[in-house]
């Protein structure tokens, strides 16, 4: 067996959504991790090995002169690589406090094997996750509040919402109705009860605004 069948690392995540990591100028180059449903009471595995890495050195460097030279590169370099690139390109994060649930182990692990080996580990990353999703939930209340716009809220921090049991939150459109509708001004995704729209002031429902015009304060609307 070649020694590189050894080298091996197990990455781990809890995360709503799954991974999709391109590296450059590496063989192979992409990698996947699927996303969990319930990252709380559940994880996924994605096994890594060791990669061929290339770059560009000059015309007069590399094999037969042609400019490119090769090393080799650990399956720790990898996972680390798709660890820490995941975790710095997401929002609202605090290294080591709040952030995704997401880890490498060294060797190849199942899931049932990461759960009996590393459980303190899987605690701690779901602890920083739900910390992280708390911290997602309060800027989307921050921000609807100053825009009054769902379409200003992410299908991740909606995501947090569920993932926390957080129900009937102004701006999580698909507890409310079953439906949404784009505004046919300006395309802001509206709650189709709504009378006008919260972006630009359209009116949406002629009739309910004859009716209700009245209660609405400082409204430039356009009908």
């Amino acid at each position: 067996m070649n020694e590189n069948e050894y080298d091996i690392c197990t990455v781990v995540s809890c995360m709503p959504f799954p991974i999709h990591k391109l590296i450059p100028h590496v063989n192979p180059s992409f990698y996947y991790v699927p996303e969990v449903k319930d990252g709380f009471n559940d994880c996924v595995v994605s096994h890594i090995g060791p990669a061929v890495c290339w770059w560009y050195a000059g015309n007069d460097l590399g094999p037969g002169g042609d400019g490119w030279i090769s090393r080799p590169m650990l399956s720790r370099e990898i996972a680390e690589a798709i660890v820490r690139d995941e975790v710095n390109s997401c929002i609202n994060i605090n290294v080591g406090y709040s952030q995704p649930a997401l880890m490498f182990l060294v060797g190849r692990l199942d899931k049932v094997e990461v759960i009996a080996k590393h459980f303190k580990q899987l605690t701690e990353i779901r602890d920083m996750q739900r910390r992280w999703f708390m911290e997602l939930v309060r800027q989307a209340d921050i921000d609807y509040a100053q825009i009054k716009s769902p379409g200003v809220v992410s299908e991740l921090q909606r995501k947090a919402a569920k993932a926390l049991n957080l129900r009937n939150k102004p701006w999580d459109i698909n507890s409310e109705v079953e439906n949404v509708m784009a505004c046919p001004m300006c395309q802001t995704i509206v709650n189709p009860k709504a009378i006008i729209c919260s972006n630009c002031n359209y009116v949406l429902n002629q009739d309910l605004w004859e009716k209700n015009k009245d209660r609405f304060v400082n409204v430039n609307a356009k009908g």
